[in-house]
């Protein structure tokens, strides 16, 4: 396994562990569980680059969101973009009416520490 596959499984675990959920086997090339992390309410699809740059297309993403749904959960991509230097920046992509409905029912926090 070449390191960029080796860094994929670790942010996918990453994620699991950042959101109460759990590796799908074969990173959701399975049958029935599709999507790479699931917990009880999302299911997520985590891409992993180590280049400046990712291309996110609509077909793309609702795919995840057709899998998400499928499975009675909402859909959120995980974009981790990874350095040689250990300085990571993860980014969570979410349908703005997921983001709304969290935002506005208080079910997150939206205040950030600088």
């Amino acid at each position: 396994m070449d390191k960029i596959h080796r860094e994929a499984r670790r942010q996918e675990s990453l994620t699991a562990k950042n959101h109460g959920g759990r590796a799908t086997p074969g990173s959701g090339s399975g049958a029935f569980d599709k999507n790479d992390v699931t917990n009880d309410d999302w299911s997520f699809e985590v891409k992993t680059t180590g280049q400046k740059g990712y291309r996110l297309t609509l077909e793309t993403f609702s795919t995840v969101e057709r899998n998400a749904l499928e499975q009675g959960r909402r859909p959120a991509m995980v974009i981790a973009f990874v350095t040689p230097y250990g300085r990571d920046k993860r980014l969570v992509v979410v349908d703005e009416d997921d983001f709304i409905e969290m935002t506005q029912n208080g079910t997150h926090d939206t205040r950030r520490e600088a």
